[in-house]
């Protein structure tokens, strides 16, 4: 819950910085994909995520919910944390009920 938690937060604040166009996450060495990654590496760890697992598109409709005429930045951030080795040898191996599931969180701010 935690890793989800963050990975919305994070999300909000990148469609935020994206849509208003802030140097924060819009200048010559950050673009906001890298903005997520970054902010990611420090809450939640280095590697959780990268700039492929991060997307940045601008449209008129947020999770289903139609908001016309207003245009949104929409920030998709899909990671699947890493979640250790339990005794069993199963958490984290990609096996059985208890393997790591990808969460996909999704954010939206009007530009």
């Amino acid at each position: 819950m935690w890793t989800r938690g963050t990975l919305q937060a994070i999300a909000a604040q990148t469609a935020r910085c994206a849509a208003i166009n802030s140097p924060i996450c819009n200048n010559t060495t950050t673009t906001p994909q890298s903005y997520a990654v970054s902010q990611a590496a420090a809450l939640l760890g280095s590697g959780l995520v990268t700039t492929h697992d991060v997307s940045i598109t601008t449209g008129t409709v947020c999770l289903n919910e139609k908001t016309s005429p207003v245009t949104l930045e929409i920030v998709t951030i899909s990671a699947t944390p890493w979640i250790g080795v339990s005794a069993s040898g199963r958490f984290g191996t990609g096996d059985g009920p208890l393997a790591p599931a990808t969460e996909t969180v999704t954010a939206c701010y009007p530009t």
